[in-house]
């Protein structure tokens, strides 16, 4: 995750296995949310079914305003797996989660956003080892 000025406020990702039944409305819940500050990074974790294809399909046809990429896994990794290779590719300092089984409201992302910039987190600390 990066703090650049160009940086988008938010990164969305959609992180899918074997839902080919549900991952077009995921995907385009994503892809139809009210923010305009955000990317959207696709994730299959390996799927035997057409769950990846479903996905690339609604990138290439995507025409809107975000940045979007499509990653498939050679093999399954598992989400903590899957969630320590995507994190670091996030250009944003805040990161949305939707399943590949989810539908989101289109005002969730500019809810997120909303609420992250109202709230103040305190920086991380450490406690010093003796």
């Amino acid at each position: 995750m990066t703090n650049n000025a160009t940086a988008p406020k938010l990164t969305v990702l959609v992180l899918a296995y074997q839902q080919e039944r549900f991952i077009k409305c995921a995907v385009e819940s994503a892809m139809a949310q009210d923010a305009s500050d955000f990317d959207i990074i696709l994730s299959d974790d390996a799927s035997t079914d057409k769950t990846f294809e479903i996905m690339k399909s609604c990138t290439e046809s995507y025409s809107g305003p975000h940045k979007i990429k499509c990653i498939r896994n050679s093999s399954n990794k598992g989400l903590n797996a899957r969630l320590n290779n995507l994190v670091p590719m996030a250009r944003s300092t805040h990161i949305m989660c939707i399943s590949g089984d989810d539908i989101s409201c289109p005002n969730r992302a500019s809810k997120i956003i909303e609420t992250f910039e109202k709230v103040s987190f305190p920086p991380k600390t450490v406690p010093k080892l003796a």
